[in-house]
């Protein structure tokens, strides 16, 4: 049954909540602690008195970080090509540069990166200022409407208050709407105590869903059983190389050895044997080195391929790389990365239209979020050389923006168009100056004296 937010009992609230702790939060706090490595080889137990190694390796961290860095290691820049909306951009920009944009949004990419999806809430703070913030995907959950326009009908954010001398924790919820925002506190199991609403202006519910693929699926989440394989292999070498220092001896023909014998033998490192075929040796396991560390190598190989992420320490990526090789290397990572922009720029439009709302409602303003382009640049390392030749070549075929926003080093693509357009007019200030000059009379003599060597003295 389809429910929307006009008919929500507290009941109901209460259920919807439940079923999302059952449902998706057990996966979200699951790869979360994997994120930190508290991996399932931790609780691998084994026989009393045998070695029980147990390797972590930060594989979901490093796929995290790399993509996260590669893909929003380079801050978001705003642009618009209509020369009336400057001041409007110059808004936009005060209240994202406020609310540390540049941070949130590397938050949110690595939230997407780990769970598959994050929110982010808008509000007003005390000081009327337009402020959002990042809401675990573990608190929060939104309804659609039944159909195809993606519209949330409603948002429920629930989260614990813990009270700091009784240490009693307490359920609070918020319930979302288009024009209002509910407070809650659960008192029973089918109950909830209504606190206050409040009116809220920004045309829409002020939640984005950041998801990093339509399946809502994390970089690493289909690769953790290869990680796990390849920290139990790691860990079962390790484990048979300590079984190997305390391996048992078995002395053959010596009869009873005291146990005294045998620490004159572990000080000493050598044993007299009376007879020819007597003979000492350690009880130990045939190990197949070889077989052990080809598989290991083919499952690392298997993590990068599965993950798209390329091996750094490879050698391929050492010395002098051109960029065009940078590029190729890095192929299958962008088209990651290509997935994630098109996903998260839908969350970075529907942050500016809210925003652009809540302006156009305190200023009495009539601004389209629409007129703002937001541009994406990959964290990768540049040969300027290339750059540099590229954009002479393509000069006149591709937009200035374009081209300017290729160069690492330009973080505001906006602000250096101005800077552009504000040199050439200074510079054809100078040449009309210079050529509209015309210098006194004797001053002109006097150098035409010098130029024919004329000496009046």
């Amino acid at each position: 049954m389809y429910m929307d937010s006009n008919n929500l009992t507290g009941e109901a609230i209460i259920k919807l909540i439940d079923r999302y702790k059952i449902r998706q939060v057990p996966r979200f706090e699951k790869l979360q602690k994997i994120f930190i490595g508290k991996h399932d080889i931790l609780n691998r137990t084994m026989d009393a008195g045998k070695p029980n190694n147990k390797i972590i390796l930060d594989y979901p961290s490093y796929i995290t970080n790399i993509m996260t860095g590669y893909f929003m290691g380079k801050p978001v820049t705003y642009t618009t090509d209509n020369v009336e909306d400057h001041d409007y951009l110059l808004l936009i920009k005060n209240i994202l540069d406020r609310n540390n944009e540049d941070k949130e949004n590397v938050e949110l990419s690595k939230e997407i990166s780990i769970k598959g999806e994050s929110y982010e809430l808008l509000y007003i703070d005390e000081n009327k200022n337009i402020c959002f913030t990042q809401i675990p995907a573990e608190q929060l959950f939104i309804y659609y409407e039944p159909n195809f326009n993606k519209k949330i009908d409603f948002a429920i954010r629930f989260y614990n208050v813990t009270d700091i001398l009784s240490e009693e924790e307490t359920l609070k919820i918020e319930l979302y709407t288009s024009n209002s925002i509910k407070y809650y506190t659960k008192i029973s199991d089918t109950e909830l105590q209504f606190n206050n609403e409040i009116t809220h202006y920004f045309g829409e519910i002020p939640i984005i869903h950041f998801v990093n693929n339509k399946e809502k699926l994390g970089d690493w989440e289909k690769i953790i059983s290869l990680i796990n394989d390849l920290e139990e292999r790691l860990s079962d070498n390790a484990n048979e190389l300590e079984a190997f220092r305390n391996a048992y001896i078995v002395a053959t023909g010596l009869g009873l050895i005291e146990p005294e014998d045998f620490e004159k033998f572990k000080q000493v490192g050598a044993m007299a044997l009376p007879d020819k075929d007597d003979k000492v040796e350690f009880l130990t396991k045939n190990i197949n080195d070889d077989f052990s560390e080809h598989h290991i190598e083919r499952i690392i190989h298997l993590i990068h391929k599965m993950a798209m992420i390329p091996d750094l320490s490879d050698k391929n990526f050492s010395g002098s790389v051109s960029g065009i090789a940078i590029q190729f290397k890095l192929y299958c990572m962008e088209q990651i990365a290509a997935i994630k922009e098109q996903n998260f720029n839908e969350g970075l439009n529907r942050r500016l239209r809210l925003i652009t709302n809540m302006l156009n409602f305190k200023e009495l303003t009539q601004y389209d979020s629409r007129k703002i382009t937001a541009i994406f640049v990959r964290n990768i390392p540049a040969n300027l050389t290339e750059l540099a030749e590229m954009a002479y070549k393509l000069k006149g075929i591709v937009s200035d923006e374009t081209l300017i926003s290729q160069f690492p080093f330009v973080t505001d693509v906006q602000a250096e168009i101005e800077k552009l357009d504000f040199d050439a007019e200074k510079e054809i200030k100078r040449e009309l100056k210079k050529d509209s000059y015309v210098p006194a009379m004797g001053y002109e003599y006097s150098m035409l004296s010098e130029e024919r060597g004329d000496n009046n003295g």
